[in-house]
């Protein structure tokens, strides 16, 4: 109910209550269940603390991910925007599930080393705990069972119940703006390769010896430096490699957006997609990439146009499979 705003009309079937369990619901249950099985085996003690600026990076940025998201979902629900909220928590399930653990799985089941498996047990804790508090307002029965689980197994003084408990709170020493930052780049190189993956049929299981990366500016260079061993465990690949330019990897054909231009142009619309095949693509799709206005001359005559106005279709250069969004360019 909350991916859609209160007051549009809502189908509810049985194959719309799948999709969101399936989407949802399942990968949050999963997340909870590895907790609780892997704790319950190693008999783990949530009251061992560890300072958070002791524990690794990655334990870090997903506390200070938490800590958005509280925020952003408090906003939200302050100001009765349930489906921002809702959109907040979906989000941070998601990077929960299928980034945070599943790049720490072993640390659970095969470290070696107590401290780091049980810096990465609190932070999963904390992280289901602050979660389904969260939740509650939205599937207040699943919100219970794990709070009982979750809180009340190992703390019989706390509220009897989640919707009796306070909402939780951002600590202030899990900010951290700037590793948020470096690893939602990481994230965009990472999704971008896999979708260059995608379109040339080679599965992640296959190593690639190279890959080409051109960022949109320096700060996003130096985080992908700075993680370089993330991206190529992520994709596979053996080597990374910065290109100052796109040299020629990537084909633009820039075409006008018949919908938005057709009402104010009309007629003109064939001289304007005429003028967009004279064009330098690499400069236009730079500028639509920044959100910045286009000039085009149009029989003797200059057009502003906006970033929406333009359609920008790319293709691969031969021999390579790329992915290009948001000033990145990834060639594989």
């Amino acid at each position: 109910l909350a991916r859609l705003s209160p007051e549009v009309l809502k189908r509810i079937s049985v194959e719309i209550v799948q999709d969101v369990a399936s989407s949802f619901i399942n990968t949050f249950w999963n997340t909870y269940s590895f907790f609780m099985l892997y704790a319950r085996i190693d008999e783990v003690d949530i009251s061992r603390d560890i300072p958070v600026a002791e524990r690794p990076e990655i334990d870090r940025w997903v506390l200070a991910l938490l800590n958005k998201t509280i925020r952003k979902c408090t906003r939200a629900l302050d100001n009765f925007d349930a489906k921002s909220a809702g959109e907040e928590i979906e989000s941070f399930v998601d990077q929960l599930s299928n980034w945070y653990v599943r790049r720490n799985r072993r640390r659970f089941w095969k470290s070696t080393d107590p401290e780091d498996k049980q810096s990465a047990y609190l932070t999963l804790y904390g992280c289901l705990d602050g979660l389904h508090r969260l939740m509650a307002p939205f599937v207040p029965f699943i919100a219970e069972h794990v709070y009982q689980n979750l809180v009340r197994s190992i703390d019989r003084d706390a509220a009897i119940s989640v919707h009796m408990n306070s909402w939780p709170e951002v600590d202030p020493v899990c900010d951290d703006d700037a590793l948020l930052y470096e690893i939602g780049v990481v994230q965009k190189v990472v999704y971008l390769a896999r979708a260059a993956r995608g379109q040339s049929g080679v599965r992640t299981r296959q190593p690639l010896s190279k890959m080409l990366v051109h960022p949109p500016d320096d700060l996003a260079r130096k985080a992908i430096e700075d993680h370089k061993g993330q991206v190529l465990e992520e994709l596979n690949v053996k080597k990374l490699e910065f290109i100052n330019r796109e040299a020629g990897l990537v084909n633009y054909r820039i075409k006008p957006n018949l919908p938005k231009l057709g009402k104010q142009y009309g007629r003109r619309l064939p001289q304007i997609k005429r003028a967009l095949e004279d064009v330098n693509g690499v400069d236009i799709a730079a500028k639509v990439d920044r959100g910045e206005e286009i000039t085009i001359e149009v029989a003797g005559e200059l057009l502003t146009l906006k970033s929406e106005d333009l359609l920008i279709e790319t293709t691969s250069a031969e021999g390579y499979a790329c992915g290009k969004e948001g000033g990145y360019l990834i060639a594989l």
